[in-house]
């Protein structure tokens, strides 16, 4: 997600930029990523490599945060010397706005013009430090909004990112849905 409150949470965000987001439901959950949660301070993620291109491979892709840092310049310096540069060159790419809408899904979920499968099957474990679990219940809202597909929902406990599934579910639910057509 991008961050899109007010300006001064935008400021508390860089001002406490060292502090990681935790997650507090249990002792043992904790979000990996710090404020801004998608694009990381330092180049490196797979999130950051995602928006890349054919000339860069890994970079920032918020628009946003260029123009705070530098009104906070003066006030962070040594923030400011490390990262500051990597996010002014997110202004100066053009197609980078594109790249954004193409590989966000709620950007195409109910157009007439696109096509929804007719299943969605989609888990993310109770433990995952990864993806937000409010993300996947977003896109799940408005797969459901369409009246068009069947979305098969579950939030699986103690799971982590990646492994939120139990054995011979997923088999099951396709040879359901397969059975029906």
């Amino acid at each position: 997600m991008f961050i899109s409150r007010t300006y001064q949470i935008k400021v508390d965000f860089i001002r406490n930029h060292q502090n990681m987001i935790v997650h507090t439901d249990t002792a043992n959950t904790f979000q990996l990523f710090s404020a801004p949660y998608t694009s990381a301070w330092v180049v490196g993620t797979a999130e950051n490599q995602e928006f890349g291109t054919s000339e860069c491979d890994l970079m920032h892709f918020d628009p946003y945060l260029a123009p705070i840092m530098e009104e906070l310049r003066t006030e962070f310096p040594g923030e400011s010397a490390k990262y500051l540069k990597g996010y002014k060159e997110v202004l100066e790419d053009s197609e980078l706005e594109k790249r954004r809408f193409f590989i966000n899904p709620m950007n195409y979920i109910g157009r007439p013009e696109n096509t929804l499968a007719p299943h969605y099957r989609i888990r993310v474990g109770s433990q995952d430090s990864d993806t937000s679990l409010m993300i996947t219940l977003t896109l799940v809202l408005k797969l459901m909004q369409t009246g068009k597909t069947d979305v098969d929902y579950e939030i699986v406990w103690d799971e982590p990112h990646g492994r939120a599934d139990y054995p011979g579910e997923m088999t099951a639910w396709v040879k359901k849905i397969t059975a029906r057509n």
